[in-house]
């Protein structure tokens, strides 16, 4: 139960006190407030409900936020390192420059969220739904989406060398310029997704599906793509030397300008792969 109720922390809000660390605040209805640059660092907001809050600023490292309802809240530029958001509710939730370094998003909703430039280095996301999220240019180096829906998200520019797609679902994404290598890919559903020039360098994609992706111009160096289906894909100037594509399904896929040197070709059939050199 919450140590203050709701007119408590807006009084003590309005009187200049911002400082809420460290308090049990579980359970508290604080909805369409406004609490810009305001401490709550280590806190427990467990099922608090923030939704449409204006929380711009606001510090909330290492707190507890399980379950709360933060949906259309305006978190810009908000620190939530090492918090725990597990099935947070986030959905159409501003996050711009905001920071959840390692912070704890299994099963959280941020579907339709914008997180640009965010800083998402390290946070867990497994199972998590970002259907339609913005997170252009943001920094997801080693962040895990294991099971996680991803589909029709813009990552553009996107940092995510080292990141985790295992089973994810990326089906439509634009990930154009985005940089996924040495990922680990493994049964992603990249489906449809738009990765033009995309830097893939040495990423794990056994199984993983591609088809009728865009892959123009994007780098696969060293890229093990055994049993992938890439069925209609677009490789256009793609560069896949040293590329481990056995058992790939290439049926249909354009390789017009690829480069193939070193490529591991076992079990695949040459006549499907359109305009290889």
């Amino acid at each position: 139960m919450s140590e203050l109720t709701r007119e408590q922390v807006l009084l003590d809000y309005v009187k200049g006190d911002r400082d809420f660390r460290l308090l049990d605040l579980s359970g508290i209805q604080l909805s369409g407030v406004n609490l810009s640059q305001a401490d709550f660092t280590g806190a427990d907001l467990t099922g608090a409900d923030l939704s449409g809050a204006h929380l711009r600023g606001a510090v909330f490292n290492a707190a507890v936020l399980r379950g709360a309802n933060l949906c259309y809240a305006d978190l810009t530029g908000a620190a939530l390192n090492a918090a725990d958001l597990n099935q947070a509710q986030l959905a159409e939730a501003t996050l711009n420059e905001a920071s959840l370094a390692i912070a704890d998003l299994i099963e959280a909703n941020l579907n339709r969220a914008r997180l640009r430039e965010a800083d998402l280095q390290g946070a867990n996301l497994t199972r998590a739904t970002l259907r339609g999220a913005t997170l252009f240019r943001a920094n997801l180096v080693e962040a895990i989406f294991i099971e996680a829906d991803l589909s029709r998200t813009y990552l553009r520019v996107a940092h995510l060398a080292y990141v985790n797609f295992n089973m994810a679902n990326l089906r439509e994404a634009t990930l154009y310029d985005a940089n996924l290598s040495q990922g680990d890919l493994v049964m992603a559903d990249f489906t449809g997704a738009r990765l033009f020039s995309a830097n893939l360098h040495e990423a794990n994609l056994r199984f993983a599906n591609l088809g009728e992706a865009d892959l123009t111009g994007a780098d696969l160096t060293g890229a093990n793509l055994t049993g992938a289906d890439l069925a209609n894909a677009d490789l256009t100037q793609a560069m896949l030397d040293r590329a481990n594509l056995t058992r790939a399904n290439v049926a249909g896929a354009n390789f017009a300008g690829a480069s193939l040197h070193g490529a591991r070709l076992a079990q695949v059939h040459p006549a499907a792969m359109l305009n290889a050199d």
